[in-house]
């Protein structure tokens, strides 16, 4: 592995570690996959992301609570159960997120739920929201502008501060959020939002 090789990787991990949302295993199973054209030394892969997680875990003790992801995922839960699904980290791009929220509504239905509307942040929202700290959300619904001023009201409620003109064209952001989230064994996928929206 040549030099650049190993800084581009280490970028990679240093970006997924910070996200939170996976565990150490599954960390080198992404990076394998996102570099699965180049020659990557697994050992020294592994290592990296230990050391990187450990040193993340290791800040993480001494974050105060609740963090702005805890104030975050209660607001999401609220959502949810008002029947807003409501999504972390939906897929990579606002098409991907999109997708996920219309799956997550085809299930409930099933069950004789009908939602809103929806809410979510996508992965590159994520990297964007960890260099400035400001968090942009996709919304849409029956009434789209109604289901923005019942997310920026829920979000209020949680100590956030926000951004929106009152259109539908205009997603909500969320500004001065600072990211600070580890892995918890808790899920923040579909599956927390299907649970909430069926209670």
């Amino acid at each position: 592995m040549n030099e650049d090789l190993k800084e581009e990787v280490i970028e990679e991990i240093r970006q997924e570690v910070t996200f939170g949302f996976n565990e150490e295993e599954d960390i080198v199973v992404a990076i394998e996959e996102m570099f699965y054209e180049e020659e990557i030394d697994t050992d020294w892969l592994e290592q990296e992301v230990s050391k990187i997680y450990n040193q993340r875990k290791e800040e993480a003790k001494q974050w105060k609570r609740p963090t702005d992801f805890d104030r975050l995922v209660a607001a999401f839960d609220q959502l949810n159960k008002e029947k807003i699904v409501s999504l972390h980290r939906a897929g990579y791009t606002q098409s991907d997120g999109i997708d996920d929220a219309r799956e997550v509504a085809s299930e409930v239905r099933k069950k004789g739920i009908a939602p809103f509307g929806y809410c979510f942040y996508h992965t590159q929202d994520l990297m964007r929201a960890v260099e400035t700290n400001n968090l942009y959300l996709s919304f849409g619904g029956r009434d789209d502008v109604g289901i923005g001023k019942d997310i920026v009201s829920i979000l209020k409620q949680h100590g956030f501060e926000t951004e929106w003109n009152g259109t539908k064209d205009t997603r909500i952001l969320i500004k001065n959020i600072v990211w600070q989230k580890f892995p918890d064994g808790e899920d923040y996928g579909m599956n927390r939002s299907m649970g909430l929206l069926v209670g």
